[in-house]
């Protein structure tokens, strides 16, 4: 059963979807995108509809959390709200905390906010939705889905509803089995890229190849390519200052599976080359921007050199 009126808030769209969309199931929907104010949604949610069940309003306008001059009709509407309507105030961003009306809906226990998970977090709901489809994955499968998808819920649910149409072995979605289905996703192209170029270059070339034909931008690869080096080198740091691995995945932000890979190479490649590949990277970036040479001819002879 849905609280009278209340907030959703937050950068993570997926959860908020979701939980509008069992709202669904219940109640006659009525989405307001124009900017309206408390006395207005008042008057809505206390006029009934013929012929019509519960309504329930889902304002998507984050101008009403300003609306300061009708506040009193707010608090007097929640003393006494309407048996004819619902309301869902529903902001996909984070919502600013000092709006007077916010705070209010804060310390009614009325504002639900929903960060993008992350880290065990984001562990636990991959795992638990898959469990939830009758499927087994163990943890290291749960990383490399996540470091290959990326931690989009939205994308992620694509990806493993299509793990669940290969109806695998005892219902087990193992490491092969994720390597062989998400050979398409330029994500998971980026990923194989990124783990293979120091140790199998024929891998590298091939990811690479995907995601040219995946059309991804070169500037793009460059970007992520450049954001690894620095990752490794901030590991390389972090292990002289006599970090155990924990903490480093855990300062890093890393998943376990991807952190100690990058645990693994930062004590094997040389200061020297990480910054001399850091260089070549930059030059890339800076001889694309000015249009002087093809950009993937620039990129892939540069890779070629990074072993």
């Amino acid at each position: 059963m849905l609280q009278d009126l209340f907030v959703l808030g937050g950068e993570n769209k997926y959860e908020i979807d979701d939980k509008i969309k069992k709202a669904k199931e219940q109640y006659d929907i009525k989405e307001i995108n124009e900017p309206i104010d408390f006395a207005d949604l008042i008057n809505l949610l206390n006029t009934p509809v013929l012929f019509e069940s519960q309504s329930l309003y889902i304002i998507r306008h984050e101008n009403i959390l300003n609306d300061d001059e009708h506040f009193d009709l707010l608090e007097k509407y929640l003393s006494s709200p309407s048996p004819f309507a619902k309301g869902i105030i529903a902001i996909n961003k984070k919502v600013d905390g000092s709006k007077k009306a916010v705070k209010f809906f804060k310390e009614k226990g009325l504002f639900l906010e929903y960060g993008y998970k992350k880290g065990r977090e984001l562990q636990k709901w991959v795992k638990e939705y898959i469990w939830s489809h009758g499927f087994k994955i163990e943890d290291q499968g749960v990383d490399y889905l996540i470091e290959v998808v990326g931690d989009n819920q939205e994308m992620l649910k694509s990806e493993i509803e299509k793990l669940f149409l290969f109806e695998p072995e005892g219902n087990r979605i193992d490491i092969e089995l994720l390597k062989a289905i998400l050979t398409d996703n330029a994500q998971s192209n980026i990923f194989n890229l990124l783990d293979s170029l120091f140790s199998n270059q024929d891998k590298m070339l091939q990811s690479l190849e995907n995601l040219i034909k995946l059309k991804e931008p070169v500037s793009k690869i460059i970007f992520m390519l450049i954001r690894e080096i620095k990752t490794i080198l901030r590991a390389k740091w972090l292990i002289k200052e006599k970090y155990n691995e924990d903490k480093i995945i855990n300062l890093l932000e890393l998943h376990h599976f991807y952190g100690k890979k990058k645990i693994v190479l930062a004590k094997k490649i040389p200061f020297e080359d990480l910054i001399c590949y850091l260089k070549r990277l930059y030059e890339v970036e800076v001889k694309l921007k000015s249009g002087k040479g093809d950009g993937i001819i620039l990129l892939k002879s540069t890779l070629l050199k990074m072993k």
